[in-house]
């Protein structure tokens, strides 16, 4: 590497953990204790660290940035700050040989990094060996770009915009070949498209259905291959069969995560465990450990970081040797339904194994079981599968097949109720009108009684009257009632009118008048 080039974060790794997925973490657990080893490409010194600390290892690097060789200095014997492409590194390390020269991340940045290796070899040991780690750009990630007419350089990962060469499998090892070397890939490191630099979910689940059950190469899911060679004059006939494959599957993954809390506390990433299971190679016991506490804690469980379906095989809690909880499926649901968040149960509550769809990310469930206080660590075991997109598909069309029968049914029901709640009320209302119609018939009934009855007895006052206004007594006491009017009008005060001449019948006006 140039010392022009600057010092990127990428780099700039932590410490060394020996149990990791990643590729120093591999590497560091293929270098025995006590050696001596030559680590090309330093940079801050990660590697070193590790090995001269818990491994007791004697260390040198190779270093072009100076920056950066200067913060790994006091890890390693010797600092060479060297440019691996125009300096002379045969003669600055003449005279030394290294049991293991580790070339992590460094050959993909050189225009000929033949050239590197056959400079390097002679420093081997008898018995020495190179590990080497490079990226693979047969990735899932570039092809699933490459299909979508994109081929786009990035800050860091395997399109990083430093990287001058690139190689699959098969041209890694003809390049070791052709440069004096006997290869093997050891290891690899698996990353899919949703935890890599190409992290879109829509290309996932494309990438998942596209290449289902398809012959390919498990290398589509290789991130990383993690190389040991050793030239090929010191290949012996007896290998350790050991180290000549992974046995970890290969593939895309997934990374259940659970997460717990008291009563009075909410969810977060601080009290959280995670963990990673190989999508596709059937049922994972998985355990991840839930620290000692005095109080009673809830557990959510989320399934898978990536959609689909997930089928859950069993459930349990341990402390120590001892099972606290078990999930029994005769039970019912191990989780709680009003927790559900974007998931799905596809099947009966009392199905084993339960089978969820989870349609959207994140996606979670709280367990119904609660942890109880424990001096001891408590562990919670479960035995997942994540269902290949085939079978996914078809649970998911049995399911919705499922629910539309169901809603078929539901609609039948609501549709012969409210037929019948429409018929109850209809007969109800043609009784109610019937009434009152009856009512309306009785009430005019009874009216046209009630004036006939004021009619005769209008007709009857009437002939009364006539009666009495032509009888003789009427007529003989006319000057009675003359005079009487008369004797008002006399008293009757100064300016109160009298009584209307009209109202005084004709008979007594002729009477007045004789």
């Amino acid at each position: 590497m140039s010392s022009e080039q600057p010092q990127k974060h990428l780099y700039s790794r932590g410490e060394v953990d020996p149990t990791a997925e990643d590729s120093l973490g591999k590497i560091a657990r293929r270098i025995p204790s006590d050696s001596t080893v030559l680590d090309v490409g330093c940079a801050v010194g990660a590697l070193g660290r590790y090995l001269s600390q818990a491994n007791r290892c004697v260390v040198d690097g190779i270093e072009a940035n100076v920056d950066a060789a200067e913060t790994a200095r006091p890890y390693y014997r010797e600092i060479f700050t060297l440019d691996l492409e125009s300096d002379d590194i045969k003669d600055a390390l003449t005279g030394r040989r290294y049991d293991v020269i580790v070339c992590a991340d460094v050959l993909e940045h050189l225009r000929d990094p033949g050239e590197l290796l056959k400079t390097l070899s002679p420093l081997l040991a008898s018995d020495g060996q190179l590990l080497i780690s490079i990226p693979n750009v047969g990735h899932v990630g570039v092809v699933m770009e490459l299909l979508d007419g994109d081929f786009r350089y990035r800050e860091e990962g395997i399109l990083d915009a430093t990287h001058l060469r690139f190689f699959t499998r098969r041209s890694l090892l003809r390049m070791l070949d052709e440069h004096g070397l006997h290869a093997e890939i050891v290891d690899t490191t698996v990353t899919d498209l949703a935890h890599s630099e190409f992290g879109d979910r829509d290309r996932q689940a494309l990438a998942d259905y596209l290449f289902a059950g398809s012959p390919i190469d498990d290398d589509f899911f290789s991130y990383q291959f993690i190389v040991s060679a050793v030239p090929k004059l010191a290949k012996t006939e007896s290998e350790d069969p050991a180290t000549t494959g992974s046995t970890e599957p290969v593939g895309p993954r997934c990374h259940p995560q659970i997460y717990w809390r008291t009563v009075d506390e909410a969810y977060d990433e601080e009290r959280s465990a995670i963990t990673s299971s190989p999508r596709g190679h059937g049922e994972q016991l998985l355990r991840l450990e839930i620290p000692r506490s005095p109080l009673l804690r809830m557990l959510r469980i989320n399934l898978s970081d990536v959609p689909g379906v997930v089928a859950l095989h069993s459930l349990r809690y341990l402390q120590g040797d001892n099972e606290i909880w078990r999930w029994d499926p005769t039970t019912g649901d191990p989780f709680r339904s009003d927790s559900y968040n974007h998931l799905i149960r596809l099947n009966d509550e009392s199905a084993t194994p339960a089978l969820y769809m989870l349609s959207s990310i994140p996606a979670w469930a709280e367990v119904t079981a609660q942890i109880p206080g424990s001096p001891t660590e408590t562990c919670v075991e479960m035995v997942l599968a994540a269902v290949p997109p085939a079978a996914s598909l078809e649970l998911i069309r049995s399911y919705l097949s499922e629910v539309d029968e169901r809603t078929r049914a539901a609609i039948a029901d609501i549709t012969l109720r409210r037929d019948a709640d429409r018929i109850t009320r209809e007969r109800i209302l043609k009784s109610r009108i019937r009434y009152l119609e009856r009512e309306r018939r009785e009430l005019f009934d009874d009216f046209g009684v009630r004036i006939r009855q004021h009619e005769e007895k209008e007709a009857l006052l009437e002939q009364r009257i006539a009666d009495l206004l032509s009888s003789t007594s009427w007529r003989l006491t006319a000057p009675v009632r003359l005079a009487t009017e008369q004797l008002r009008t006399r008293l009757r005060p100064v300016g109160q009118p009298g009584p209307d001449p009209s109202s005084v019948p004709e008979d007594q006006i002729d009477d007045e008048d004789s």
